[in-house]
């Protein structure tokens, strides 16, 4: 009888644990990346293209268009693919919110 609540108790957590688990986003997702083909005009000027250690293969392009709207951009130039979301940062005035 002692044996068989040690199982039942050990059962219980290990199924809580289980379903205490969190899902950690998959980056091989294929609907993240988009073909590297072109990139809309709308994007505006290149300004810089950065790399990090962390992240090989991969290149952050900052554009800045007419109105200061920043984005920027993740490359993998090695599969020739984008991600489809980009960083897109607004300015205004120094007195506006």
């Amino acid at each position: 009888m002692k044996r068989k609540l040690i199982l039942l108790a050990v059962g219980a957590l290990l199924l809580l644990g289980a379903l205490s688990c969190t899902r950690i986003s998959n980056d091989d997702d294929p609907s993240r990346y988009a073909d590297l083909q072109s990139l809309p005009l709308e994007y505006g000027q290149l300004k810089a293209v950065t790399m990090t250690e962390q992240y090989h293969g991969w290149a952050q392009l900052w554009f800045q268009d007419d109105a200061g709207t920043i984005r920027m951009v993740r490359v993998n130039w090695a599969t020739d693919q984008m991600l489809k979301k980009t960083l897109t940062i607004t300015r205004t005035s120094a007195g506006g919110n």
